[in-house]
C-alpha cells in the first residue's frame, strides 16, 4: 500500500473542504484548486484569511456573501458590486458599517425604484435590533 503522501488526494477536495482547511491552515494554499470555491466558500475563507483576496473570483459572491464579508472587511468594498445587495443585506451591512452609507446612496437598486428606502431610519433599525 502506498503512503498517503504520494497520492494526489487534493483533487478530491470540494470548495467547502478547501475553504475550511485554508481558514485554519493557509500553508496549503499552493495545493488549492481555487475554481472549486463558490461564493459562500470565498466569504467564509476571506473573513478569516483576507490575504487570499487577490485569488478570489468576485463574480461568485452574491449580496448575502458580500454583506457578511463587508461586516468584517470593509476595506475590500472596491471589489463589491453593491447593486447585488438586497434591502436586508444593506440593513445588515449598515448596522455594522455605517461608514458605507455613501455606497448605498451611490448605487441604483432595482428593488427601490423610488429611492425611498432608508436603511438607517429609526424604525428600520428598531426592527433589525428586535430580530437580533
Amino acid at each position: 500500500m502506498k503512503a498517503t503522501s504520494t497520492k494526489n488526494n487534493w483533487e478530491h477536495f470540494s470548495g467547502s473542504d478547501w475553504s475550511s482547511l485554508l481558514q485554519h491552515q493557509p500553508c496549503f494554499a499552493d495545493k488549492c484548486d481555487w475554481s472549486k470555491l463558490d461564493g459562500g466558500d470565498w466569504m467564509r475563507l476571506l473573513i478569516r484569511q483576507p490575504q487570499f483576496a487577490d485569488r478570489c473570483d468576485w463574480s461568485k459572491l452574491d449580496g448575502g456573501d458580500w454583506a457578511c464579508l463587508l461586516r468584517w472587511h470593509p476595506d475590500i468594498c472596491g471589489e463589491c458590486d453593491f447593486s447585488q445587495l438586497s434591502a436586508s443585506d444593506w440593513i445588515f451591512v449598515l448596522s455594522y458599517r455605517p461608514e458605507l452609507a455613501s455606497k448605498f446612496e451611490a448605487v441604483e437598486r432595482d428593488w427601490d425604484k423610488d429611492g425611498e428606502f432608508d436603511p438607517l431610519a429609526p424604525e428600520v433599525l428598531a426592527e433589525l435590533n428586535s430580530e437580533i
